[in-house]
Formats: structure tokens, sequence, C-alpha cells
């Protein structure tokens, strides 16, 4: 037999040369005694397996030293070995599970906080429509009360000076209700992505002068539209209109003159092998300082616009025109001399 010349001694030897098997018993003993400790089932079972485990291999090593049949250490050997593999895939399986229960909880948090927030952004629709409409109708209800004063004002004596009063409080109305329209688009513009398509431009432009004149009539508006070609097309969307109405409305209301001229020009170039639609609003108000158009410059430059504080309708134009892929250049209208007027070229592109 091959292990008849084997005895306890080398048994003893064997255990005293490999200090790290006594370690790892020593380890397992300890370790089932805390995890037999703890009230779940599961601990205790899997603390219960490894000790078996371990007191097995022990047996096994023995049997090696001291039995001298193969037969007794081959069985052995087999059980150990299902033990081992009944317990990695008991703990496998627990891992898993834990995993999984884990995920769910995970889940349940994730919808839990998206219906929260969703609640939250739903009460806030709400609150800023209810806004926006209660507002929107009392500036429309005084400015239906402002047009029948007038009127019946212009019935009785009247003079130069109370005409400019009114219509400096038809133009407050009148922006009131723009500052509505550009909150609205504004909070459209963030939650809606763009879905862009070819739009012709000229039609575009024309309907906004007319409903620019048709609102400010009390004023001296002059606005020429330039072009060689009779159509320019540029992918964009509806909010393309909002973009043409604050840049003339911006001509407009920064200016003292009797008359306020706006010239549009619109010219087709090429930057870095891609094909623009330019689009020039030259004003003759009272321009911008070095300081305001390096603002703006800034403004119109950079992603994050959260810091800066300015009008809703640039605020507008910056959500719009990036979203197209655009871009706004700012200039004086005669080169040094900002006070004679601005300067804003607006660049679209084609495809």
């Amino acid at each position: 037999m091959i292990f008849q010349d084997f005895n306890i001694s080398h048994y003893i030897l064997f255990h005293l040369l490999n200090p790290p098997i006594v370690i790892s018993v020593i380890y397992v003993i300890f370790y089932f005694y805390f995890r037999f400790k703890r009230n779940s089932i599961e601990a205790k079972v899997s603390g219960l397996i490894l000790l078996t485990i371990c007191i097995l291999t022990e047996m096994i090593v023995f049997i090696f030293f001291i039995l001298p049949t193969k037969l007794i250490f081959y069985i052995l050997l087999y059980i150990v070995g299902s033990c081992i593999v009944v317990y990695l895939i008991y703990y496998i399986t627990k891992i898993i599970k834990e995993y999984s229960e884990n995920i769910l909880k995970a889940q349940e948090e994730i919808q839990k906080s998206e219906e929260k927030y969703k609640n939250a952004y739903n009460n806030a629709e709400l609150y800023k429509d209810l806004f926006a409409h209660d507002v929107a109708n009392m500036l429309q209800n005084f400015s239906i009360s402002f047009e029948l004063g007038r009127d019946e004002l212009f019935r009785q004596d009247s003079n130069q000076s109370d005409e400019i009063f009114l219509d400096n409080i038809r133009n407050q109305i009148n922006r009131g209700i723009e500052l509505v329209k550009n909150a609205r688009t504004l909070s459209k513009v963030d939650i809606v992505s763009p879905k862009l398509a070819p739009i012709e431009i000229i039609s575009l432009l024309r309907d906004v002068i007319d409903v620019i004149k048709d609102r400010y009539k009390q004023m001296h508006i002059k606005i020429e539209l330039n072009t060689i070609q009779k159509k320019h097309v540029v992918e964009a969307n509806k909010y393309v209109k909002n973009v043409f109405f604050n840049l003339i409305l911006n001509g407009i209301t920064h200016n003292i003159n009797k008359v306020k001229e706006i010239v549009i020009n619109i010219s087709e170039i090429k930057r870095a092998d891609l094909h623009f639609k330019k689009i020039e609003f030259i004003d003759n108000g009272i321009g911008l300082t070095e300081e305001m158009k390096s603002y703006l410059a800034k403004l119109f430059s950079e992603t994050d616009i959260s810091k800066y504080r300015s009008g809703l309708g640039l605020i507008l134009v910056k959500k719009i025109i990036s979203n197209y892929g655009g871009e706004l250049k700012i200039d004086d209208r005669v080169s040094g001399e900002p006070s004679k007027g601005s300067k804003f070229s607006l660049f679209l592109p084609i495809n």
C-alpha cells in the first residue's frame, strides 16, 4: 500500500510546516461562529457549508497520512469537491439574488424620482401657463380699454403731449405682450428637440414686417428688404419667425429717432465648406457700447447662458439659432461710430 509508511507524526509535521493551513482552519471556525450568530438563515447555512468543507478537507489530509487505503481518500475527496461545488452554486445564486434585488430597488427609486420630478415639472408648467395666460389677458383688456379711452380723449380737446404720453403707454403694453410671448416660446424651445426642415424665409420676413408695422402703427417705421433672389431657403423650423421678430423689434425699441429705419439684406455665403444665408438687420438706433457688444458676443458664443442677464428676446434668439447650428454677429452700422446704429448679422445654414 502506498500510504502504509506514513503515520501521525507526518500528519503533525505537515501542519507545522504549513502555517497557512492552520490559519485558514482557525479563520473558517471564527467565520462560521460569527455567521451562525446572525439571525439570517442564509448566513447560518453559508457558514455551516463552509465549516463542513473545512472539516472534510482536514479529514482528507488526515486520511492521506494515516490510512493505508486509497478508496476512502477518493470518496472523501469526491464529497469535499461536491460540497465545494454546492457552496459555490449557493453563494453565486445568493449574490445574483442580492444583485437583482438591489437593481429592482434602484429601479423603484428611479421611478419614484421620475414621477416626483415629472409632477413637479407639470405643476411648474401649469403655473407658468396660468401666469402667462392671466398676464396676457390683463394686457389685452388694458389695451382695449386704452384704445377706447384714447378715442374718447381725442374727441375732446387734446394736445401733442397727451398723444406722446398715450403712445408711450401703448408701447409698454406691446412690450408686455411680447414679453409673455417670448417667455412661452422660450419654454417650448427648451423642452422640444428641434425638428428642422427647409423653410422659405422671404415670406416669413414679410409677415413679420407687416405684424410689427401694424402693432406699432403710431411709430414712423421704415423697413427695407433687399435681396437679389426671390426665394431663400434655410434649414429651420417655425421658431425662426421669432428670431426675425425680435431682431427687428430690437432696432425699433432701442431707437429714439422720429423715423426708425431698418434695412434687411439677404445674401448667400460659404464658410468652412458650409453654405449659409447671411441676413443683416441694420438699424439707425442708439447703437451699442463696446462693453455691451462684448457682453452680447459672449452670450451668443457660449453654450451655458444661465449666468447672463439679458432681455428675453435675445436669450430666445440665442436658443433658437443654436438649435439650427447658426450664428449671430454684432457690429456698428457705421464702423467706429456706435451711436449711429447697430448691425446684427445672422447666419443660418442652408442644409
